[in-house]
């Protein structure tokens, strides 16, 4: 992207190389005036090749201030479409903040789902292990009632084995 500032900063660049170009020229004409004293050329030629030299610098010159101000032109054209680029580029910045936020609520959410999951497989598991403890212990006692019932049964009296509350259970039951 090319910014205003960059184009200004190169055509300053290129007008500070003229002026020295220029400032050059000057002291080739003051060194041109020395050999002419020395050379014998003519003080018309000297001033003719001077004259040259400067109006190829005021070429240059005047050719550079044209392409800066082309380049000015191109940057206020393109100066909206930046500006729209800058909006649509904050826009889908915003855009991915959100979905972020989103994707973080979302993963946050699953997490306290699977640990809700956990704890109920787990709340389950225990439940189903007490329920089949209590299922054990009911055969167990289930087995030691038919147990009694048939030593009731087969000696037709309580047996002095038992406990008083085994033989409650089995007078209830006969």
């Amino acid at each position: 992207m090319v910014r205003v500032s960059d184009v200004s900063l190169g055509a300053t660049h290129q007008l500070a190389d003229q002026v020295i170009m220029y400032e050059q020229s000057t002291e080739t004409l003051a060194e041109a005036t020395c050999l002419e004293n020395h050379k014998g050329l003519s003080y018309t030629d000297l001033v003719h090749g001077i004259s040259v030299q400067f109006r190829n610098n005021e070429d240059r010159i005047n050719g550079f201030k044209e392409e800066v101000k082309r380049l000015s032109g191109l940057t206020k054209e393109s100066l909206p479409s930046l500006t729209n680029l800058v909006e649509v580029q904050k826009a889908n910045e915003q855009r991915i903040a959100d979905l972020v936020k989103e994707i973080t609520e979302m993963a946050t959410l699953q997490v306290k789902k699977d640990a809700e999951a956990s704890q109920q497989v787990a709340e389950l598991q225990a439940a189903q292990e007490t329920s089949g403890n209590a299922l054990r212990e009911q055969e167990r006692k289930n087995e030691e009632l038919v147990a009694l019932l048939w030593i009731v049964q087969r000696e037709g009296k309580v047996h002095e084995e038992l406990t008083t509350s085994q033989a409650t259970i089995v007078v209830l039951h006969v």
